[in-house]
């Protein structure tokens, strides 16, 4: 029977009707959360019946400003992403939103664990469902950048539990085995954070990702280490969480036995450092390898380890610093998200992510293109928007340390010298030939785009309110229309576009060289990876396995004696030492 031009379109709106179905979880989570605001702005903590597991063992959840506004955030993101998806995944939406649904639910439990237990269990199943749906187109590409994904945070999931471990049997006396839980924690957190040098899967994740998990990617689920770090090593009383230090595994436990200052401007020093330089290198190794690409979401996905780079340097320096770092969160998820689904709108029209092959798109995308703009704008500095807002106060807590101020000048320079390649290479200049025919997204698509766009003025414009919903009392006044404040950010945003011009001129863009020119910078790049390290790493860890392999006679007997006769030893040495 031959169908009518008006039945295509029917079973499009139903199909889109169905994918708006999983909306009603993070539409009810944000209603909730929001509705309990009130309690939380007095400084309340609303806490949760615990569930016991195994004797002590056990997990237990509360709201309190830090978690509430993380949830907040996660909610908000996934019900516009979601609404994005509806028209952006065609295939297999059934499992692509259980899995989202799934991935949202773990996500919070995460947040609002009071405990590094569930911390663990949730933070292992974000790590599982956010797999399967990087691989959802089932290629190639996406089954290698997953299984590297799921490698790194599996490695990530074990140095939290070596943490967890060493709590269970370190002495009270033994200060340095305590460091040593408060060091393993801290790098599981750097690994899910994608810091450097933890960052190798970002770029490979996020291109082979739909465009929508791009988004939450470098949007929120990044961000768990971040909010692992702040959890663990600052007083709960500045977020209105009373102490824990009676439970077993609470992050009260790892603050004191690591020497975490019960006050959070005293860090423990080696953690701080650790956090302070891992932020430092990811600034500045983030922003220059993503100023030599020439795909879209690969130049993303290493702003995304230069910007949470800030972050971690907001967080190490101290309580202005921290205020900064966490409005930074927020602020990279709104215009980072806007950014991916900014550029998934272009993937999706016109079927490329090379930059080379696009060009003149404003015209045919006005929506796209000012989401877009205004996104660049906001990972730039510009004033009036939330990255102007968030990077202000961070460089606000450096307090006249020049040399951090350079590194913080010269990374938002080539943060702006990026941007303004991607905007005018995209969006503008001579329209490419093949794309005559491209046209706006549907609205499903650019509507949550807008949203983002809004929410980065308003951040941008209001951040002494939204610090203040955020951190209480103990929020910072920003002063971020003084002199020195507009100096640096325009004195940036100068340097940017000077780089932006000397490099296009000196051909580094490199959208037309030679392809002898191009295999040359390829084994330059591939000779300093970090990935060519982990590679020898894991050829070396393989060879040792056969060799082993060939030892013993796989004897499942004596496999389990070697097993037992190793944890003896590691617990002997605790012990002892």
């Amino acid at each position: 029977m031959k169908q009518t031009p008006l039945e295509p379109k029917l079973t499009s709106l139903r199909f889109n009707l169905i994918s708006m179905i999983p909306c009603v979880f993070p539409l009810t989570a944000l209603l909730c959360l929001l509705s309990v605001y009130p309690q939380i702005a007095l400084d309340k903590m609303l806490e949760f019946r615990s569930f016991p597991l195994m004797g002590n063992f056990e997990l237990y959840f509360c709201v309190d400003r830090l978690s509430l506004g993380f949830g907040v955030l996660v909610s908000a993101l996934y019900l516009l992403v979601m609404i994005y998806s509806a028209d952006y995944v065609t295939d297999h939406r059934l499992k692509y939103y259980v899995l989202l649904t799934l991935n949202f639910g773990s996500l919070l439990g995460l947040i609002f664990s009071q405990g590094l237990l569930g911390f663990y269990i949730f933070f292992e199943t974000v790590s599982i469902s956010a797999y399967f749906l990087i691989i959802h187109s089932r290629e190639k590409a996406a089954l290698d950048a997953g299984y590297k994904y799921i490698v790194m945070m599996l490695v990530g999931g074990l140095f939290i539990l070596t943490a967890i471990l060493v709590l269970f049997i370190v002495p009270l006396d033994k200060e340095y085995l305590g460091r040593l839980a408060g060091i393993s924690f801290s790098i599981g957190c750097l690994l899910k954070a994608g810091a450097f040098p933890f960052h190798t899967w970002l770029p490979d994740a996020h291109p082979a990702a739909p465009s929508p998990i791009s988004a939450l990617l470098s949007g929120v689920m990044i961000k768990v280490g971040a909010y692992g770090l702040i959890r663990a090593f600052f007083s709960p009383d500045f977020f209105g969480t009373t102490s824990e230090g009676s439970r077993v595994f609470s992050f009260e436990s790892l603050r004191s036995l690591s020497q975490g200052a019960a006050n959070i401007d005293q860090w423990l020093v080696s953690p701080a450092l650790l956090v302070m330089g891992t932020g430092v290198l990811s600034m500045v190794i983030g922003v220059s390898l993503a100023l030599l690409q020439k795909d879209l979401k690969k130049l993303l996905a290493y702003h995304s380890v230069s910007q949470i780079g800030y972050i971690l340097l907001g967080i190490g320096i101290g309580k202005y610093g921290l205020a900064g770092g966490m409005l930074h969160i927020l602020s990279h998820a709104i215009f980072k998200g806007l950014l991916f689904l900014a550029v998934g709108a272009v993937i999706f029209r016109t079927g490329t992510r090379k930059i080379e092959m696009l060009g003149g798109l404003w015209r045919k995308m006005p929506v796209t293109t000012l989401t877009c703009l205004i996104a660049a704008l906001s990972i730039s500095g510009v004033p009036l928007t939330s990255g102007y807002a968030s990077k202000g106060i961070i460089f606000a807590g450096l307090e006249g340390n020049l040399p951090l101020e350079i590194i913080f000048i010269l990374t938002s320079a080539g943060t702006c010298a990026s941007f303004l390649k991607l905007v005018r290479h995209t969006f503008f200049g001579p329209p490419n030939s093949v794309l005559l025919n491209v046209q706006e997204v549907p609205a499903s698509m650019y509507i949550p785009m807008l949203f983002l766009s809004l929410g980065s003025f308003m951040v941008g414009i209001f951040p002494g309110f939204v610090l203040k919903v955020m951190l209480s009392r103990f929020a910072p006044q920003p002063r971020l229309w003084t002199l020195a404040h507009l100096a640096e950010a325009f004195v940036s945003l100068g340097i940017g576009v000077a780089l932006y011009a000397f490099l296009l001129r000196m051909g580094v863009f490199g959208f037309h060289h030679p392809q002898t020119e191009v295999s040359k910078q390829r084994r330059i790049v591939s000779y300093f990876s970090v990935d060519s390290l982990y590679n020898s790493l894991a050829r070396g860890l393989f060879a040792l396995c056969l060799k082993l392999e060939n030892i013993q006679d796989r004897s499942l007997s004596v496999s389990i004696q070697m097993v037992i006769s190793f944890l003896v030893l590691i617990l002997f040495m605790a012990f002892i030492l």
